[in-house]
């Protein structure tokens, strides 16, 4: 996936089959983080703004999201800045 803030840029094939979602919804704003598990939502938005401030934040991390029929998904993240159409993404 590549994101710019909020807004998702790209999400890839095996993504949206292990989740269920038609890939339109993630061009929705607010819609990832909705079906991000509270918890991990709020450790997910530090780790951006820390990031987004230049300090330390881990480049790989576990995220619990909600599938389409309601399960929970374990995803391994990695985080690397990149350049997208032009921009740091």
């Amino acid at each position: 996936q590549v994101y710019d803030g909020p807004n998702t840029l790209f999400v890839n094939q095996r993504f949206l089959e292990a989740l269920g979602y038609p890939r339109e919804r993630f061009e929705a704003a607010g819609f990832f983080a909705s079906i991000v598990r509270t918890e991990d939502r709020i450790e997910m938005l530090k780790r951006y703004e820390r990031r987004s401030r230049g300090g330390p934040a881990d480049c790989a991390f576990d995220i619990r999201l909600m599938s389409v029929d309601s399960r929970q998904v374990d995803i391994r993240f990695s985080v690397v800045p990149v350049d997208w159409n032009g921009r740091r993404s």
